[in-house]
């Protein structure tokens, strides 16, 4: 809803649960990334060749929290400290990582990207979702 863009609060706070802009729609082409933050945690903004059109995740790899890396190329994510891969959509392909990448609610204004981060990461390593 646009009501919730409205205020500075619903986009300057990096708190649980409120919207932050984090990038234009103009500047992902199909099957590009964008790094982002969301407080202090990387993320990357999606932009997917099929609907819904882009899709949000953490950097964090769920193994032993190194940043991810986007091939646009190959359409995956890796994680450089062993070696973990995964797809498009966030889910493990191969390597340690014993997890998906955490998601985070995506919402598009005109030509801007707003995210909300759904959960604490750390709440998302102990409940093991």
């Amino acid at each position: 809803p646009v009501a919730q863009f409205a205020g500075p609060n619903a986009v300057g706070s990096q708190e649980v649960g409120q919207w932050k802009l984090v990038g234009k729609v103009s500047e992902l082409p199909p099957r590009a990334g964008l790094k982002a933050a969301y407080g202090p945690n990387p993320l990357w903004v999606i932009h997917l060749e099929q609907e819904p059109r882009f899709r949000a995740l953490s950097a964090i790899c769920t193994n032993l929290g190194c940043i991810v890396h986007w091939y646009d190329d190959k359409g995956l994510f890796h994680s450089p400290c062993h070696d973990g891969k995964f797809d498009i959509q966030g889910k493990v392909i191969s390597g340690p990582p014993p997890r998906a990448l955490p998601p985070y609610d995506l919402q598009m204004q005109g030509d801007n990207i707003y995210v909300k981060n759904i959960f604490p990461l750390s709440e998302y390593s102990r409940t093991g979702a």
